[in-house]
């Protein structure tokens, strides 16, 4: 009785850790992406003599 009861309590165990595991690959893939359009983060370019950031200019102004 005690086996089968330790049985199923570590298969719960490997579901739960699994579809952890599962979560955070998507969320690591999939967020950074999502942030990326959300907040219109693009790689930075900084002036190489005063290092001040130059501007991104992809709005056409």
């Amino acid at each position: 009785m005690a086996y089968a009861f330790f049985d199923g309590w570590f298969q719960w165990q490997l579901i739960v850790i699994g579809l952890g595991f599962a979560t955070a690959i998507h969320v690591w893939a999939f967020g950074f992406e999502y942030l990326e359009r959300r907040f219109d983060v693009g790689e930075a370019r900084f002036d190489s003599e005063t290092g001040q950031p130059i501007p991104d200019r992809r709005d056409g102004r």
